[in-house]
């Protein structure tokens, strides 16, 4: 944004085929008046648009949440209606990370949570309650976040919950 400040550029550059639009609206309107206010309800209607675009991908992340990672990128945008380069472009600037990382960054902390406050863990449950193909993807996947098994995860948790008790 700040490479704008001072600068003239072409609207059509800036905001695509609405701004050809807005340049034949501005050309045949008879007084300055009237150019204002089309002006006026230009940025307003794109300033609408830009924000319900941040508070969509707002609604994308709590629906990540909801679902604790368990949801394609494909049920996102089809839910959202926009593409997934957009939902992707979108997230890095608001999130930092990518749908994808931060959906199987949240089903690792749901798993964890949850492996964690478990005596006795069914680690097929596990697998299928969390949306994994099989127990082979779920430890490939939770060897990359947590750098150690499943299982050593769990004998750590409860060495930790036998010390605090």
């Amino acid at each position: 944004m700040k490479d704008l400040v001072n600068q003239r550029r072409p609207l059509d550059l800036m905001v695509g085929k609405t701004g050809n639009i807005i340049y034949d609206d501005l050309a045949n309107s008879p007084s300055i008046e009237s150019k204002i206010i089309k002006i006026e309800d230009f940025l307003n209607s794109y300033y609408e648009t830009a924000k319900s675009r941040l508070s969509i991908i707002d609604e994308a992340i709590d629906f990540i949440n909801d679902r604790r990672g368990v949801v394609t990128i494909q049920e996102i945008v089809t839910k959202y209606k926009f593409s997934s380069r957009y939902l992707e472009k979108k997230f890095l600037e608001k999130v930092g990370v990518t749908p994808k990382l931060y959906s199987r960054i949240k089903r690792f902390s749901t798993v964890t949570d949850r492996v964690s406050r478990m005596q006795k863990v069914d680690w097929q449950e596990i697998v299928l309650e969390n949306g994994f193909h099989d127990q082979s993807h779920f430890v490939k996947d939770f060897k990359k976040f947590n750098f150690i098994k499943p299982s050593q995860y769990h004998h750590q948790q409860q060495d930790q919950t036998w010390f605090f008790e």
